[in-house]
């Protein structure tokens, strides 16, 4: 036989064969897609007393859990997390860090709000902990530490 006959043939068994598997596949497919048997309606289970199993119903919830879930509607949230209120305890800050420099003995100073500062000084509520390359490290009179970075301009 000529090679490109044998060939053609093997390509043709071939492709009768990938498509019976499919074929087959889909028929297997179809039949998982059955719909789940409901368990029984019995409270307990038998093999336990200890262990309550959950019973499946079809009926609708209780009258009690829908109002219940009607008044969850209704509460209030409290505050926005996302939003800042004036007289919040979150107010944004109206420190401004214009540059960074580091002079002879390598200390770092900061040019925050026009003025220029050291570690140790302090900036209206705010004392300067540390002068970095890249940030100043700063911590409010009740304890709370803040970072200034560089503006990205």
């Amino acid at each position: 036989m000529d090679k490109k006959i044998k060939e053609l043939i093997i390509t043709g068994i071939l492709s009768v064969v990938f498509i019976m598997v499919i074929m087959n596949n889909l028929k297997t497919t179809s039949k998982k897609r059955k719909p789940p048997i409901a368990p029984p309606k019995s409270t307990t289970s038998s093999l336990s007393s200890n262990k309550a199993t959950p019973v499946f119903t079809e009926t609708p919830l209780d009258e009690k859990i829908l109002n219940l879930q009607k008044e969850r509607l209704n509460l209030s949230w409290g505050r926005d997390p996302f939003s800042l209120e004036k007289g919040s305890e979150f107010v944004q800050s109206e420190l401004h860090l214009k540059g960074i420099s580091f002079g002879a003995d390598k200390r770092g100073y900061a040019f925050i709000n026009n003025e220029i500062v050291k570690a140790g000084d302090r900036v209206g509520d705010y004392e300067v902990v540390s002068v970095e390359k890249d940030k100043v490290t700063l911590q409010h009179r009740d304890g709370q530490i803040f970072y200034l970075g560089l503006p990205k301009d």
